[in-house]
């Protein structure tokens, strides 16, 4: 039997769905909720090779090593403490609780993860995956990255007020011990005169006007990729907006010059696992937006019933991505 460590938080609806579909397939699933580190025993003795966790609820032991496969899913900050610590006290046991969690990538860096957390860490700046893109003959919107309010307003100009700002890679604000989702906004000509827009460098991206727009999945070369369309009643634009109910969720077939930029996109940044937005305009233009290397997909399968989380399990199972 195989043991699957999944790294992620106690809420987290991808992986309550994956365990029974990977326990089907005969692996042994150990989840780790980074959030909740006072559920475990942590076991780690250099002097002797070793690092087991122990889960006080499932009552589940799992060995960390190059033999296991982990699933690098989406782990959060540990609150175990936090109704006992002040601020500072919580900023410490955080961060340590992160390093630890470093410390097993490190350990086992030779084990089949997806995704491995230093290309994640990479693969999650928006300007990283923009120059990728380029090179993989993909076509990018209209882009500037600034903090300058002349070159901003320049760019508003050149694309005829049709301007969408967004961060170039956290997409939240840590306050008050909250997480605050920093969603991609269209710029207004106020916006222009707002000194905060200019406390750090943001993408700006000249809006595409789009008949369509296309997720698509990858895992290793196998592309899934989706078409879906907005209720006009509901039109936003950042897709983190609007819920399932607002979407006609569709698989499609991608044009074949399109699945090989894709494909080198992958490659280029060696991302195992990623989740992309497109958006197609009235002359049939395919323009890549972004990718989220630990994204979203479920929403997808239960829309569509495409069988992702059977391609990511064997993935997991076999420990081999399709080629």
């Amino acid at each position: 039997m195989n043991d699957t460590l999944i790294i992620t938080s106690t809420f987290d609806e991808h992986a309550d769905f994956m365990t029974p579909v990977l326990e089907s397939r005969g692996n042994a699933v150990f989840r780790f909720n980074t959030d909740s580190l006072c559920q475990y025993q942590i076991d780690f003795r250099p002097d002797l090779c070793e690092v087991r966790l122990f889960d006080k609820k499932s009552l589940k032991t799992i060995r960390i090593s190059d033999e296991i496969s982990v699933w690098f899913r989406r782990p959060s900050p540990d609150k175990s403490h936090d109704q006992l610590l002040d601020e500072g006290g919580i900023k410490y046991s955080r961060a340590e609780g992160k390093d630890f969690i470093k410390s097993i990538m490190f350990w086992c860096k030779s084990a089949f993860w997806i995704s491995p957390p230093l290309s994640l860490y990479y693969n999650r700046i928006k300007t990283n995956q923009l120059c990728a893109a380029v090179d993989s003959g993909l076509r990018i919107p209209k882009t500037l990255v600034s903090q300058d309010p002349e070159l901003v307003k320049q760019f508003w100009s050149e694309c005829h007020g049709k301007v969408i700002a967004k961060t170039l890679k956290l997409p939240y604000v840590h306050a008050q011990n909250e997480y605050y989702v920093l969603r991609t906004k269209l710029l207004t000509e106020t916006d222009l005169e707002k000194q905060n827009l200019y406390l750090c460098p943001l993408i700006y991206q000249e809006r595409i006007e789009t008949v369509f727009e296309i997720r698509i999945v990858t895992l290793g070369t196998r592309i899934f990729s989706f078409r879906h369309d907005r209720n006009s009643v509901t039109d936003v634009v950042d897709i983190r907006s609007g819920g399932l109910a607002s979407r006609k969720c569709i698989s499609i077939d991608l044009p074949d010059f399109i699945r090989n930029q894709i494909q080198a996109l992958v490659k280029k940044l060696d991302a195992s696992f990623a989740s992309m937005d497109m958006l197609v305009d009235i002359n049939e233009n395919y323009y890549f937006v972004d990718l989220n290397p630990n994204g979203q997909w479920l929403w997808l399968e239960l829309l569509t019933g495409i069988k992702i989380s059977e391609a990511l399990a064997h993935a997991l199972v076999t420990k081999t991505l399709p080629q």
